[in-house]
């Protein structure tokens, strides 16, 4: 998601003396690659109106930027970096904007002849209209072995980042392809997860099952708008509906995560209190990702990053309370949201400008929110597992319940006339004993029946205390027939 206000980081820069030597400019041999940090010179446009003429003019008040690749935070105006480069190889060099969701990249190559290059990138433009068919913004330099050339880059974004380097051509293919791999291994097990969950919920109507598709879908949604892979395989004429898609699906993801947090932790009965506050939570989550669709992006992604830091930082309590509570099926959940944590803190320190732009920073959500998946699973594993072992407690208990109905009697506890049968057995040689009141209506009729069952309870008790000794077996027929069996053996 687009990165939330530092302009401060921009009057820090144009703070800066205006005497600071050039940067030293970036020789190109035959190595894969080149980060720019340290070769970079900043200049800021506020008005966004500058033109290529105006920046190379002897006013424009270049700033030079750190080791690491500048990172300012959020900006409503434009930004230009320039760099030189001298090639020392015959290999094609290739200039990569390695962010994929920016809204426009120009880029100026000015020869020493004077001759200029311009090229054009971004969501802003179609696909097919690129320099190089590519996701992220490439543009090839055409430099000979020897040639020096400035190359003036201009972003036009509500970011103001230079995630730059360049590339020998064939090590980025390689790379990307590479790159192209791990993503495909992720969305492959991304689909595994929904597939598993969506029979999941089939077989058992479980909505939490429902609900953790919906979230897995609604991420792995953000994570093709976000890195340009929805740019460029499923919508490469319409580019420009990254932003939409991304913030949309960031919301969604994060509101079905709510939704999945009510349903998997049971707070309805572990945490009444909190439920209370957790559905309410999952409704403004609602609420943000319709708004999404109406109100401008660069007011609904701001918006929806700090309904995520909200929403991450309510769920951790909740997850630890329920644990606390004794449901067992939530310490995957509050181990997943845990780790996700120190990753979104790290991105959004990125997104503040505060640290620099590597690629760890760029990716610590993504690292996060993958781990959490992958996590939130396991806690479904889980879930299932003790489920099944509370019910199979529960069959047993139920088993134990209707054997005791059906062969104890309810009054005594003794074993009853179907116990005696069962017991039985064919070629068993056995004594039976039977043994009764006389006259034991009149007890009831003239004491109650309270008087009779105890006068039976405690027949039934002396009766078997008396044949304990001996082994035998002690049973209530009927009224005040007790049973005594013993083995003639």
């Amino acid at each position: 998601m687009k990165r939330c206000r530092a302009s401060g980081c921009l009057l820090l820069f144009a703070l800066l003396p205006v005497s600071l030597p050039a940067a030293d400019p970036l020789v190109a041999g035959d190595a894969p690659r080149y980060r720019l940090g340290g070769h970079l010179e900043l200049l800021s446009d506020a008005t966004r109106a500058m033109t290529l003429s105006q920046v190379m003019g002897g006013s424009a008040n270049w700033q030079l930027t750190p080791d690491a690749e500048p990172n300012l935070g959020f900006s409503t105006g434009a930004a230009w970096v320039r760099f030189q480069i001298e090639s020392q190889t015959d290999h094609t060099l290739l200039l990569v904007y390695q962010f994929a969701n920016v809204d426009s990249v120009d880029v100026f190559v000015v020869h020493p002849d004077g001759r200029q290059e311009h090229m054009a990138s971004g969501n802003r433009v179609p696909f097919a209209a690129r320099p190089v068919a590519h996701r992220y913004p490439v543009f090839p330099l055409s430099l000979t072995r020897g040639q020096t050339a400035w190359c003036y880059v201009q972003l036009r974004n509500d970011d103001t980042l230079f995630p730059l380097a360049v590339w020998d051509e064939a090590a980025f293919r390689t790379a990307d392809h590479d790159e192209q791999m791990v993503i495909g291994l992720f969305i492959g097990l991304f689909i595994i997860v929904v597939l598993s969950n969506a029979l999941f919920y089939v077989a058992t109507r479980d909505r939490a099952y429902l609900y953790y598709v919906m979230f897995v879908l609604s991420y792995v949604l953000f994570e093709l708008a976000f890195r340009g892979i929805g740019g460029e395989y499923l919508w490469p004429r319409t580019t420009w509906i990254d932003d939409a898609v991304e913030v949309s699906a960031a919301s969604l993801a994060i509101t079905m995560g709510l939704c999945f947090a009510v349903s998997f932790l049971q707070t309805r009965i572990w945490a009444p209190i909190m439920h209370r506050f957790l559905v309410a939570f999952a409704v403004i989550g609602a609420v943000n990702t319709i708004c999404t669709i109406v109100f401008p992006f660069t007011v609904m992604d701001e918006v929806t990053n700090l309904f995520l830091l909200a929403s991450a930082i309510v769920l951790i309590p909740i997850a630890f309370i329920v644990l606390r509570r004794g449901y067992r099926a939530a310490r995957f959940y509050l181990a997943a949201w845990l780790l996700i944590l120190p990753g979104g803190i790290v991105f959004a320190l990125f997104n503040l400008g505060l640290i620099p732009s590597t690629p760890f920073a760029m990716n610590a959500l993504s690292y996060g929110a993958t781990t959490e998946t992958v996590l939130l699973f396991l806690a479904i594993v889980d879930r299932i597992l003790l489920l099944r072992h509370e019910s199979a407690t529960l069959q047993r208990e139920r088993l134990e319940a209707v054997e005791k109905r059906l062969y104890s009697d309810a009054l005594t506890e003794l074993p009853n006339r179907n116990r005696l049968i069962n017991d039985l057995l064919p070629g068993r040689t056995v004594t039976i004993a039977i043994v009764n009141i006389d006259h034991f209506k009149e007890i009831n009729d003239y004491f109650g029946q309270h008087a009779g069952d105890f006068v039976i309870k405690e027949l039934g008790a002396r009766v078997r205390a008396a044949v304990a000794g001996r082994g035998g077996a002690v049973y209530r027929l009927h009224a005040d027939e007790i049973a005594v069996l013993i083995d003639s053996a």
